[in-house]
């Protein structure tokens, strides 16, 4: 069966070259195309026992890598360590890690400024964020709060009439309408029929 091992490359260690070498060394065919290598064995323990002798050869070599048995670890992500591995970070919150990555080999200073006014904007970013939540938070609370009301209000012997619960309530009319079709298709408050006027009692 064939054995699979998906490498990733650091630019503090070897070479392409250098690491392709090692795996066809020690048995492995290169996938064309991929930065993965391919080895044919008998079982897991044969598996095992290759990976052993190469991760001896790959000791310190600056990469990483991830073996699988039967199919490709082309989906697998690996870990990624150093500058390579904070920046990755970065990107996963909208930062441009290409344009970082550039300053960071050729302007240091410039390199914090640029990272600095990134971080600002994804904190105002997430701070709109929060308030956003918080708002339609409470809102949502008022509006419990408020149905809540109107079920106390309709609770009243011989019930209220929708201008009462408008009184009770302080809400918008419009707003309370909807509140009070959504109380009664729930079966918490019920509308009865008195002569003219239309009624609302707790079920």
């Amino acid at each position: 069966m064939k054995a699979y091992v998906k490498v990733e490359y650091s630019s503090g260690g070897k070479s392409p070259s250098e690491v392709e070498k090692i795996f066809v060394d020690s048995g492995f065919q290169k996938a064309r195309g991929t930065s993965t290598f391919i080895l044919e064995v008998a079982n897991e323990t044969e598996l095992d026992m290759k990976l052993g002798e190469l991760h001896g050869v790959l000791k310190n070599s600056g990469i990483m890598y991830v073996p699988s048995l039967g199919k490709p670890a082309e989906d697998v992500e690996l870990p990624v360590s150093g500058v390579q591995g904070r920046l990755k970070k970065w990107k996963e919150i909208g930062a441009n890690v290409d344009e970082l990555a550039a300053l960071l080999e050729t302007d240091v200073e410039q390199f914090k400024e640029r990272a600095l006014s990134m971080a600002k904007v994804q904190i105002e970013k997430i701070a709109a964020d929060k308030e956003k939540d918080l708002v339609e938070t409470e809102a949502k609370q008022r509006v419990e709060k408020a149905k809540d009301k109107i079920v106390e209000s309709a609770m009243i012997d011989g019930g209220q009439t929708f201008h009462q619960l408008a009184g009770a309530v302080g809400i918008d009319e419009e707003l309370l309408s909807q509140m009070i079709d959504e109380l009664v298709e729930k079966g918490k408050i019920k509308a009865e029929q008195r002569g003219r006027r239309v009624v609302y009692v707790a079920s």
